[in-house]
């Protein structure tokens, strides 16, 4: 799919398919043909592990006041307390 972040060292099998807006985490094996867009794979045998999943390059196109620009900011405090 477009849109995909594979995490290093994971396998992708010839029958596997990964959707568009999809995560693979690292060291994952993916040995099937997923279909459920904006979701995080991981495992082996891969599994989604997270649905709804949104990421963004750049930042600055979070919408301010948006759930998203809440919870980017937030998870930013945590690390600078």
């Amino acid at each position: 799919g477009d849109r995909v972040w594979v995490g290093e060292y994971s396998y992708l099998s010839k029958k596997a398919s990964v959707p568009s807006n999809c995560i693979v985490g690292a060291k994952s094996v993916v040995t099937r043909a997923f279909t459920e867009e904006f979701c995080a794979l991981g495992g082996n045998p891969a599994k989604v592990i997270r649905q709804g999943v949104k990421w963004m390059r750049n930042r600055g196109c979070l919408e301010k006041g948006s759930p998203e620009h809440t919870s980017y900011h937030e998870h930013q405090r945590t690390f600078s307390d």
